[in-house]
């Protein structure tokens, strides 16, 4: 419209804040094109954001305000400021070019299209200058929209005429520009802040959806309210299947109530349990899980929702377990003989001295018998190693079978020498399971044909039978069970002698 009487400032006022509504429109739609990524973010965001500015700017032109035959006022200058401050300069710059043809267009060459031509690419450079600046958003945004009521007033000084006209112009185009832009800033950097609060909470949510991990959320009362995609692949429930119930569906049977009770008894005082737990999956499968629950407080410190966090720990376990059995193969490794298959010396020592500090505790007895193949050397020479091997193997295995009681041990004590560790056995009992040995052995048949007393293999055993006293030495009991051996090779072999204390 054009306004020659003084009388009419309302419907400069009413166009201008029209104007003004229009950008704020423009703003709050705008902002849902750019929630995924910021107008800078990337260049076709720049270059889609100056597009836009620049056909809102031709729109504020067309419902401008008619201030001479040749001059109009709008806010097209807050487009081109917005699109520099939020897009860049590329975004301001294209903004600004969009507004330079969108003026001569509508109202096409004439002074005044050309003094707005001269202010638009005015306000870019210098938008472009402020942009550089390491001044806050607010004072560079500010700055801008000062120069820019700056540079439209030179301009409305140069181009009319009217001394109230002008007055008029300035007073009212300054004061919407103040007003507005402060407005504009505020509306601006409140949808700018709350798309990057938006775009933090999708990627938040994509982190939490792709990770490993199932995580849950539940109101105070355990209703499920949220589930990620880890919960899925984990327990094959579908959010629809879920939402609204709780966590019970997942309850294998392991757990009593006791272990659910004292779960939340301690979540309810320390507002956190972590421990493992045994679900089932959609298919009914048990699985177990390492589970984390953290209560989440209100302001008021009150608690208001509750947050689990799962793994799948099937591996884990299988891998513990693998390990834990093949630990428990190399300790067996460890503690017998590669050859014979029954205790080695190591254990042999490890087991005596336990089984002597047991009898020195509860005052049992204790027997130890050593046994010694005769003229295994001969035989080893008439049949060779393999023969030998055999030999020892089928001896161990004739001791193993005389004992029967768990804490009785055979061990190769070394070379073609057994040793028998018998607790809590008295000297007659001890004497008559050396006795079994010996003859047992007879028994096998085992042929050596170059043995000086018979025409097969024969043992020799001492046996020793002690009460453990402080003052005797373990070292003792060995020693006395080697004298009884050594006793009974004196005396002609493949027979039992008592080393007597």
């Amino acid at each position: 419209m054009v306004f020659h009487i003084p009388g009419r400032v309302f419907f400069m006022y009413r166009d201008l804040l029209m104007n003004l509504t229009l950008i704020i429109s423009f703003l709050s739609i705008s902002g849902q094109f750019f929630k995924e990524s910021p107008m800078n973010a990337t260049r076709r965001n720049q270059i889609f954001s100056g597009i836009l500015a620049g056909i809102l700017g031709c729109i504020l032109m067309y419902f401008s305000i008619n201030v001479t035959d040749i001059l109009i006022m709008d806010l097209r200058n807050f487009t081109i400021i917005i699109a520099t401050v939020y897009g860049g300069i590329l975004s301001g710059g294209i903004a600004a070019i969009i507004c330079i043809f969108g003026r001569v267009l509508l109202f096409g060459i004439n002074p005044g299209s050309i003094g707005a031509v001269i202010s638009i690419i005015v306000l870019i450079i210098v938008c472009g200058l402020l942009l550089k600046t390491k001044m806050s958003t607010f004072n560079k945004f500010m700055g801008m929209n000062g120069s820019s009521v700056i540079i439209m007033s030179i301009l409305f000084i140069d181009l009319i005429d009217d001394p109230e006209k002008l007055r008029q112009a300035l007073i009212y185009f300054g004061f919407i520009s103040t007003i507005g832009g402060i407005i504009i800033y505020s509306l601006t950097n409140y949808i700018s802040y709350s798309n990057a609060n938006f775009r933090k909470l999708r990627l938040f949510e994509k982190v939490i959806d792709t990770t490993n991990q199932g995580v849950t959320i539940t109101d105070k009362q355990g209703k499920l309210l949220y589930i990620n995609g880890g919960f899925t692949r984990i327990t094959g429930y579908h959010s629809n299947e879920v939402i609204g119930g709780s966590h019970r569906i997942l309850q294998s049977g392991h757990h009593d109530k006791v272990f659910y009770r004292k779960m939340w008894d301690d979540l309810t005082k320390t507002g956190q349990w972590m421990g493992e737990i045994w679900n089932k999956n959609r298919e009914g499968q048990v699985y177990p899980e390492l589970l984390n629950i953290s209560e989440v407080q209100n302001k008021h410190g009150q608690t208001v929702n509750y947050v689990a966090v799962f793994s799948d720990i099937t591996e884990m376990k299988n891998t513990e377990n693998q390990l834990k059995e093949a630990n428990e193969h190399l300790q067996k490794l460890s503690s017998i003989d590669g050859l014979t298959k029954i205790s080695n010396r190591r254990t042999f020592d490890t087991s005596l001295e336990k089984e002597w500090n047991q009898a020195l505790r509860y005052r049992h007895p204790i027997s130890i018998i050593m046994l010694d193949i005769d003229y295994f050397k001969k035989f080893n020479d008439t049949y060779g190693h393999l023969g030998g091997d055999e030999c020892l193997i089928r001896v161990a295995a004739a001791l193993s079978d005389t004992v029967n009681r768990s804490s009785d041990v055979v061990a190769r004590y070394g070379g073609e020498e057994f040793a028998m560790i018998l607790p809590d056995t008295n000297e007659q009992n001890a004497l008559h399971i050396a006795e079994k040995v010996r003859s047992n052995i007879e028994l096998l048949n085992i042929p050596h044909k170059n043995s000086l007393i018979s025409d097969h293999v024969t043992i020799s055993a001492g046996v020793v039978t002690i009460f453990p006293e402080e003052q005797i030495k373990l070292v003792e009991l060995l020693l006395h069970a080697d004298q009884a051996l050594y006793k009974a090779k004196e005396h002609g072999r493949n027979r039992v002698e008592i080393y007597q204390i």
